[in-house]
């Protein structure tokens, strides 16, 4: 769910501030226990003015302009990009202590992108196999790049189940299906383009696409060409 609402680097964290407070005035205003933008009516449209009102009013910072909406087919992307640079992508978005470590002992700077991915503009000699070896994704076509999840337990009090561990037995398994594993209706991550609902039920099983499977695993694996 987007404002259309763009800023320059320098100005996003400021911008960012400003549309989560608009998002709780606006909450209060409804008078609703809304979690997320889209359970409030209009919210991207009343954001996105909100935004405008702001800026029009002086805060003195050349932000919002209004674009089209995020190119989502052009993420930065993961294996050899160019000359030199590599796309590098954590499992499932998380990074341990040693994944940090080795990204900066094999290039410097990391940038840091929208999607979930880390490009290195100048990697060290070797650092595509050193980070493959230390559990980064580092190929285009590995199947951890179609597989997400939300927190799931013990992250979230709300989910039904602990869906990063499933989303992890996913991979092992050698599922490549492109799925989203969430620990209960509300979907929280999901991705724009297509891909296979996999919820979880408060019995703790799971729903695929809307159909409860007594076996997640199995389910799924029974999908595999």
């Amino acid at each position: 769910m987007t404002t259309d609402v763009r800023a320059s680097r320098q100005d996003a964290p400021g911008l960012l501030l400003t549309a989560a407070e608009v998002f709780l005035t606006l909450r209060a205003a409804d008078e609703v226990q809304a979690w997320r933008v889209r359970e409030l009516a209009d919210a991207p449209g009343r954001i996105a003015a909100a935004l405008d009102e702001d800026h029009d009013a002086g805060s003195g910072s050349d932000v919002p302009g209004r674009a089209g909406s995020p190119d989502r087919d052009h993420a930065a992307p993961v294996g050899p990009i160019g000359e030199r640079a590599l796309g590098v992508a954590p499992v499932l978005g998380e990074l341990s202590a040693g994944q940090l470590r080795a990204l900066a002992d094999t290039s410097d700077p990391a940038i840091v992108t929208p999607w979930r991915t880390i490009v290195l503009p100048s990697p060290a000699p070797g650092a595509r196999d050193a980070l493959r070896a230390g559990g980064l994704v580092v190929d285009p076509d590995h199947p951890a790049l179609g597989v997400s999840a939300c927190a799931g337990r013990p992250g979230c009090a709300k989910a039904h189940a602990d869906v990063r561990a499933d989303a992890r037995a996913l991979l092992e398994l050698g599922v490549t299906t492109t799925a989203h594993v969430v620990g209960c209706e509300r979907r929280c991550g999901a991705p724009h383009g297509p891909h296979t609902d996999v919820v979880a039920r408060p019995d703790g099983r799971y729903a695929i696409d809307g159909t409860p499977v007594p076996d997640l695993l199995t389910a799924l694996a029974r999908t595999q060409p």
